[in-house]
């Protein structure tokens, strides 16, 4: 997890914008029947999230992608919240 220096406020709270390198394992476990391709398994993502509490922080910790994200991973192709 990469803290960076750009920040954003929200509701007279000052969010950090933290860049995670994530290994994809698997889907989530809404959907148990489906299984990651081959060539993404282990692959390493980076996911950017605003940080502001603690355990946003922690190291370690499983991260569910959005829809969007896990479109954008499987067609290969970078967003603004994920790329590798």
């Amino acid at each position: 997890m990469e803290k960076t220096a750009e920040t954003e406020e929200r509701e007279g709270e000052k969010w950090t914008k933290c860049i995670f390198t994530l290994r994809l394992t698997r889907f989530t476990g809404r959907h148990p029947a489906e299984l990651i391709p081959e060539n993404l398994k282990e692959k390493e993502i980076k996911l950017v999230r605003y940080c502001l509490y603690e355990w946003h922080y922690r190291i370690g910790a499983e991260k569910t992608l959005e829809a969007e994200e896990t479109a954008a991973i499987l067609a290969g192709q970078p967003i603004k919240t994920v790329f590798w």
